[in-house]
């Protein structure tokens, strides 16, 4: 008896310190969301807010759109790829986003593929949408600067969303171990082909990350390895909200986080029992570390979401011409 009363009052205790440490800073940008919206469905609750989630201390999990550049990061089955889904979901109602996916792995992205604009797997495919993506971001700057306008509004064209499966693959960096440091075979004249445009990706997308907000350009960076060799600081600094599923160690929160807000998030603090389970932390609504868990949508949903949202792509003719939306319907008429 003396056991269980001891287990219930840790129990109390864990609780009254998530709830104390998962509670949103409450400022002027916090949305207030109707309490009868149900956590575990994406809903639309105004034009830039949907919720997709629910925090620890029950309110629903708000993403904004456009929002900021986004790290998702977690280890294998952790749920990154429930909450990649879930924002690509709902962002996918608007016409007001046109998607491109870097998917390496094969293995995640390709379900959108009737709602987005590319969704590049080979290696030759990926470093081209790279391209067009700085392409786009470079015409969109002239397109401003000939307008005298300073900032990209929907008016002018859709946000672009550059979703980014695995970002350790794309950057070359290894994730098996193998040194591959050797010289002289064609093995190793291959690889350091690989490292040069390895680099020059890691370039294209740093550009994207620093100039590409302004111009409408989104990226949402996945990783199973969020570490410093992965995730270079020029990147990291950039990547306004931060996503941190389960975890493996102390140096990975610390990059996912913040050297300032690591010393508060344990590596293990979210259960392997609770799927879905993240901290979140932007610049809107979450100035500190929240703990929330994700709305999750099953795979064989996916095709259907993608299909019926479908007449919102955007192809890149279209994007690169810079047609808007109204240009876009009378074309379709």
């Amino acid at each position: 008896m003396t056991t269980i009363v001891v287990l219930l009052a840790l129990v109390v205790a864990w609780l009254t310190v998530l709830a104390r440490i998962s509670q949103p800073v409450n400022n002027s940008s916090t949305v207030e969301v109707d309490s009868s919206v149900s956590p575990w469905s994406i809903r639309r609750v105004r034009p830039d807010v949907f919720t997709a989630g629910q925090t620890a201390t029950a309110q629903p999990l708000v993403h904004r759109f456009p929002g900021d550049h986004r790290l998702v990061a977690g280890v294998t089955r952790s749920g990154k790829s429930c909450t990649v889904h879930a924002i690509i979901a709902a962002f996918s109602e608007t016409v007001d986003a046109a998607f491109v996916g870097v998917d390496p792995k094969r293995t995640e992205l390709g379900l959108w593929t009737p709602r987005f604009t590319q969704n590049a797997v080979d290696l030759d495919d990926i470093d081209q949408a790279i391209v067009n993506c700085v392409r786009l971001m470079k015409t969109r700057q002239q397109f401003l600067e000939l307008q005298g306008l300073t900032k990209w509004t929907t008016a002018l064209g859709p946000w672009l969303f550059v979703v980014i499966d695995e970002y350790a693959e794309l950057v070359g960096v290894s994730t098996d171990g193998i040194d591959r440091t050797a010289e002289g075979t064609v093995i190793d004249k291959a690889m350091k082909r690989s490292r040069a445009l390895a680099s020059m990706r890691i370039t294209d997308i740093s550009s994207l990350a620093r100039v590409g907000a302004g111009l409408g350009i989104k990226l949402i960076i996945s990783t199973q390895y969020p570490t410093a060799e992965v995730l270079d600081t020029q990147i990291r600094n950039q990547l306004d909200t931060r996503i941190m599923h389960r975890v493996s160690g102390s140096e990975q929160v610390t990059v996912c986080m913040g050297s300032g807000r690591a010393s508060a998030i344990d590596a293990n603090s979210i259960p392997t029992s609770m799927p879905g389970g993240l901290w979140i932390v932007g610049s809107q609504d979450y100035n500190t570390p929240t703990m929330a868990r994700s709305t999750y949508i099953p795979a064989e949903h996916i095709p259907n979401i993608a299909a019926r949202t479908a007449h919102n792509r955007w192809t890149w003719d279209q994007l690169l011409s810079l047609q808007t939306t109204d240009d876009r319907q009378e074309t379709k008429q």
